[in-house]
């Protein structure tokens, strides 16, 4: 189910500058994530690699390993879209240590 073997982009706000106008604009500090797996939240639909993405505004993201430094309102770019983290990831620990991550589509 998903898509295996993506990869993502983390952003998280470390600060803020100011534009020429002195309007607050936001700094961002990226982290790359490898082998990930995204599905489709309350779904089973499958998609194949490439395939064109539904229009679909949740999405659950699985890392290959805990990424307990996420939070909630992080964004993450997946295939030029942006997306929301709802909430802290749920990380497992035991049998295949990884993190589940809730995502809603913002932009893109």
């Amino acid at each position: 189910m998903g898509v295996h073997n993506e990869t993502v982009v983390i952003r998280q706000r470390s600060g803020s500058t100011s534009d020429a106008d002195g309007v607050p604009v936001p700094v961002w500090t990226e982290t790359t994530l490898t082998r990930c797996t995204v599905n489709p939240a309350n779904s089973r639909m499958t998609l194949e690699k490439g395939e064109e993405l539904p229009s679909q505004n949740r999405w659950q993201l699985l890392t290959n390993e805990p990424q307990d430094w996420i939070g909630p309102g992080d964004e993450v770019v997946w295939r030029g879209r942006t997306y929301q983290t709802e909430s802290f990831p749920r990380t497992f620990w035991a049998v295949r240590p990884h993190s589940e991550i809730l995502l809603t589509y913002t932009e893109g």
